[in-house]
């Protein structure tokens, strides 16, 4: 692979993930960092590695990430080899003499280069076949570049692939329809930029009901919680004096943060408030939090890349599920109401289970009365902990933590039979070799993925304890 596609690939990943994506991407595939120079050739397969490992950290497929990357590579491409290219051609024309203008220029200046091959029949000033040869098969990428071009020239360019070399094919081709594109003038309605402002207990009850309609499952009395664990637990955007969105976010202890969710109303979004919310709510926290603070998220697989851009990067994945009937089964230590036992022993058997300190958080949970919080004893020993809370959909399993499988399931069991008729909904989370495993058994179903992010550093979590996780930790 020439260079120049690595150094472009590093600006690409670490324009969309920030300046420690690349690095990232190089340990989950299995390289060391490189400096990459464009007057070298590289290796295909470490390339394809990159990308795959790219593809991952973004939550998308390799052919989605090829494809991104191909629309923001054009671009960069045509400022790189103007001086080749004649003004007057359309796409059809620049694709007919890539070939024969631009990869000519690639070998002379590199010679061992092998771009791909493109074989272009034309049949007249709007349509053509384009033949693609290569034996890297990315031709997602190709797909990409096309698309860029489409949007770099102004065009709109229809493309249909009917054969395809990853499908036994020798070549893959695609059917290229070209027009002008025309682009209607639109009119905005002039609206004031909406204010953001501090969260109430009552601020925050209103934006629990917006978090509700995005489909998430705010608890029942989780303002009240929110506030108790931090007074200043987030921000509002205001526009007239109504609620258009918001994001928590909390100073749990002076060593950890968690930023939970983050919602624009519909008519607010493609301005940039989410984005002011955000920067509003890590500056907030800068302020409450030691400087080398522990800093989580959760975040849809779509959000990834913006929450990369401020050093966050995917540790591990959830998956929320839903379940409705316990099972018939043995409990072989007591289950207890966990605010009958020392508040301490609570918060210390939390604490080993996950490398940090939730203080504040379990005492907050032990008073509340939305919120039920059992343990299971074994004798004087807590061997697990398990809350949950009420829901608009049901009941919400918040965290899960067992030293064993079976303890974990006992644990469920008994939050399920608690909640009977209602439905429960928890985050199970998949660094637990085991969890998939014990919790097949309760008929799962999944609902949405959710990635938990840490921004630059991450825990020491006791994994093989951790079922369920909450946006508290």
């Amino acid at each position: 692979m020439h260079g120049l596609i690595l150094l472009q690939l590093q600006k690409y990943v670490s324009r969309i993930g920030g300046p420690f994506a690349w690095q990232m991407i190089h340990d989950d595939a299995g390289l060391p960092l490189h400096s990459y120079s464009q007057a070298r050739v590289y290796s295909d397969e470490g390339t394809k590695g990159l990308v795959r490992a790219a593809a991952r950290a973004f939550s998308q497929s390799d052919d989605e990430f090829q494809e991104n990357f191909g629309a923001y590579l054009f671009p960069q491409l045509l400022s790189m080899y103007q001086h080749a290219i004649d003004p007057n051609w359309d796409s059809l024309d620049l694709l007919q003499h890539t070939a024969s203008v631009i990869h000519a220029a690639v070998r002379a200046q590199l010679p061992g280069v092998s771009p791909p091959s493109l074989d272009v029949e034309r049949f007249n000033s709007n349509e053509a076949i384009v033949r693609y040869r290569s034996s890297r098969m990315m031709c997602p990428l190709f797909v990409g570049i096309l698309k860029g071009m489409s949007v770099a020239l102004g065009e709109s360019l229809q493309v249909s692939e009917t054969a395809c070399c990853r499908r036994g094919s020798p070549c893959c081709v695609f059917s290229l329809k070209a027009k002008a594109s025309v682009r209607p003038a639109q009119s905005e309605p002039v609206r004031s930029p909406p204010s953001i402002a501090r969260a109430t207990v009552e601020s925050l009850s209103s934006l629990c009901g917006l978090f509700a309609n995005e489909g998430w499952l705010p608890t029942v009395g989780q303002p009240h919680l929110y506030h108790s664990v931090d007074p200043s637990a987030g921000s509002v955007l205001l526009a007239n004096d109504q609620i258009r969105g918001g994001i928590t976010g909390f100073a749990i202890s002076p060593e950890f943060g968690s930023i939970g969710n983050l919602v624009v109303s519909p008519e607010y979004r493609g301005a940039g408030n989410g984005k002011r919310l955000f920067e509003r709510c890590l500056d907030e926290l800068s302020s409450r939090l030691a400087a080398n603070a522990l800093l989580s998220l959760d975040s849809p697989p779509e959000l990834i890349q913006f929450f990369m851009r401020y050093s966050f990067f995917p540790c591990v994945q959830f998956l929320r599920v839903k379940m409705n009937a316990p099972l018939d089964m043995n409990v072989r230590y007591d289950v207890q109401d966990a605010n009958e036992l020392p508040q301490t022993e609570v918060v210390a058997f939390d604490t080993l289970a996950r490398g940090y300190s939730r203080e504040k958080y379990i005492n907050s949970i032990l008073n509340n009365e939305a919120t039920d919080c059992i343990a299971m004893v074994n004798g004087s020993e807590i061997v697990g902990l398990c809350t949950m809370a009420p829901t608009r959909r049901g009941y919400r399993i918040r965290d899960l933590i067992s030293r064993s499988s079976q303890d974990a399931s006992s644990l469920l069991n008994e939050c399920i039979r608690r909640c009977r008729p209602d439905p429960v909904f928890m985050d199970l989370y998949s660094g637990n070799r085991w969890a998939r495993e014990t919790m097949s058994a309760f008929g799962m179903v999944e609902i949405a993925k959710v990635s938990r992010l840490y921004q630059r550093r991450t825990p020491d979590l006791q994994h093989d304890w951790i079922y369920g996780m909450s946006v508290f930790g």
